[in-house]
């Protein structure tokens, strides 16, 4: 049974749009680590929230993806415009 993980991603101010294409950028990343399908959505109501949904096999799926090279230098690439929450 696969497990959905939501990632709940908050851009700081002016920069939700730029975030928002680069959470989007790195999303279908997942596939090569797993994962069956994913989907982003930017939030209308709170215009800084961006949710990545990403439905994986198994929790060791989902952080070899997380902990993957791509996440670490995206993570640390958008340091200054991101803060994250994320939930299974």
């Amino acid at each position: 049974m696969a497990d959905l993980v939501y990632v709940n991603w908050y851009a700081t101010i002016l920069r939700q749009d730029y975030f928002a294409g680069e959470v989007s950028r790195m999303a279908p990343l997942a596939l090569r680590y797993g994962a069956t399908q994913y989907k982003v959505h930017i939030n209308n109501d709170d215009r800084y929230k961006v949710t990545q949904m990403t439905w994986v096999p198994s929790k060791t799926a989902w952080y070899r993806y997380w902990d993957g090279p791509e996440m670490i230098e995206f993570r640390a690439r958008t340091l200054q415009v991101q803060t994250v929450v994320k939930s299974f």
